[in-house]
């Protein structure tokens, strides 16, 4: 985390030389939001649910050229889920998820009517 934090301060640094401040500041924010999602991705659902409400009347173009404001996170929030799917498919130690579907499992999980949970009246 450190050496994320040295490596984001020397692009900020370098960034503060070559583009105007504006265009740094939101490239650092992009950045942070990619690693934080990439980190842990629930943060991205936190973020979209968090600036939705105040994102939702802006115009296309307003904030980023093509995009609505909302757009922009949305893909700033993807890209972050593609890093964080690219280096766990990278590492030897993966979690995969196993389902099982057995006898037990589809009974349990089948339909039932509303008369099986009343008693019978005979």
């Amino acid at each position: 985390m450190t050496a994320a934090a040295v490596v984001a301060g020397l692009l900020a640094g370098a960034g503060a030389g070559i583009a105007p401040p504006e265009v740094t500041l939101v490239a650092i924010v992009g950045i942070t939001v990619i690693v934080l999602v990439a980190l842990h991705p629930p943060f991205g659902a936190y973020l979209l649910l968090a600036t939705t409400p105040l994102l939702a009347g802006m115009g296309r173009g307003l904030l980023v050229p093509l995009l609505r404001p909302h757009e922009a996170i949305a893909a700033l929030i993807i890209a972050g889920l593609l890093v964080h799917l690219a280096v766990g498919a990278a590492s030897p130690d993966r979690i995969r998820l196993r389902l099982s579907f057995g006898p037990s499992t589809v009974r349990s999980c089948s339909w039932r009517s509303p008369a099986q949970f009343f008693p019978s009246s005979s």
